[in-house]
């Protein structure tokens, strides 16, 4: 009997070895039967194992929550109120600046500060240099309310030669690496005065608009100037004249990009 019950002890152990090998083995894999077929089956349940791309699911989790934080100032798209793509509005500041004036807060100064008048005529006790005007001159129909104008029509002004100028405040080019400016006016001339627009660049002087013949009422955009490496910039509206016309200027738009 026991050498009986040992043979049947060393077949069932030979038995449960093999079911080890192929079936558990294959359980372990994914399958329960230790045949072949099942074993096959155990290596797709592998793919089970490859279930564990379901931890993938948790880069769908981290891509959900980046979509819940909204957008932001470095996603590459205006879609947040930005002024530009990821600038201005809640991000950060845009690079460039935008400088209006249109004179109709008189006496006021517009939010950049106020102009400066200098030259001969604004220093003489007699006359007037580059001034503020709200009278309606058929020649300047764009001139809507206050205009900055200087007229030496008078004859106060004979033997006197202005040369005065109507200056911006000095603007921050805040990384603009080129400039338009853009302005209506009209300019009037007998004989010897001019009107020249100075672009002042770190303080140095750049005539980029000039007149010596009469200029009837338009408006003027000079653009395309170079700005790269500037950190401040001013414009000069410079009249030259004696008892000789008049300049009008208003509507000043400069903008840097």
């Amino acid at each position: 009997m026991d050498l009986d019950f040992g043979k049947y002890h060393e077949a069932q152990v030979g038995q449960d070895a093999a079911a080890g090998a192929g079936g558990f083995a294959g359980a372990e894999t994914g399958g329960f039967a230790g045949s072949g077929d099942g074993s096959s089956a155990g290596v797709g349940g592998s793919a089970g194992v490859g279930g564990s791309a379901g931890v993938g699911g948790s880069a769908a989790l981290d891509a959900s929550s980046e979509e819940a934080a909204g957008p932001s100032c470095d996603d590459g798209i205006q879609n947040q109120g930005e002024e530009k793509i990821d600038c201005g509005g809640p991000c950060p500041p845009c690079p460039g600046f935008t400088h209006q004036e249109s004179f109709d807060t008189f006496p006021t100064p517009g939010p950049d500060g106020p102009y400066a008048v200098s030259g001969v005529c604004a220093d003489d006790a007699y006359v007037e240099g580059w001034v503020l005007s709200n009278q309606y001159s058929s020649a300047f129909p764009q001139g809507t309310g206050y205009y900055a104008v200087i007229d030496t029509t008078k004859l106060l002004y004979s033997g006197l030669q202005c040369d005065d100028d109507l200056a911006t405040p000095e603007l921050a080019t805040r990384g603009a690496t080129k400039l338009s400016i853009s302005f209506d006016t009209t300019f009037s001339m007998i004989s010897g005065s001019h009107a020249e627009v100075i672009l002042q660049r770190d303080g140095a002087p750049d005539v980029v608009w000039s007149k010596y013949t009469n200029f009837p009422a338009q408006r003027v955009t000079v653009s395309g100037l170079p700005l790269a490496g500037v950190a401040k910039i001013q414009v000069l509206f410079h009249y030259v004249g004696e008892f000789d016309g008049h300049w009008m200027v208003d509507n000043i738009s400069i903008v840097g990009e």
